[in-house]
């Protein structure tokens, strides 16, 4: 409900029946000027969320990259107990043979 439009019990009661045209119209019209006045405000809130989530985004990526490059520079343990040697699994019998 509305200042100086119509009171929340009043408003109740209202949508128990079917209003008419007109009541429609007026219930549609005193909607539109309450809500003008806040949408400065939702646009700004939505302003800060976007700004916000371009923040977030850009620390993401440089978090990523930071890793990265932090463990392109530690040499990889599984690198080097590998070697040049072939896993087992690609040499086991049962996927060599298929037939069993």
């Amino acid at each position: 409900p509305w200042l100086s439009h119509r009171g929340a019990f009043n408003a109740l009661l209202h949508c128990i029946y079917n209003p008419s045209y007109e009541e429609f119209i007026e219930w549609g019209e005193a909607a539109e000027r309450e809500t003008w006045k806040y949408i400065p405000a939702i646009k700004s809130h939505i302003a800060e969320e976007i700004t916000l989530d371009k923040c977030v985004q850009r620390l993401r990526k440089r978090l990523l990259v930071e890793t990265w490059e932090k463990n392109q520079h530690k040499p990889s343990s599984t690198g080097e107990k590998m070697g040049s040697r072939v896993p087992s699994f690609f040499t086991s019998p049962s996927l060599v043979n298929m037939g069993g």
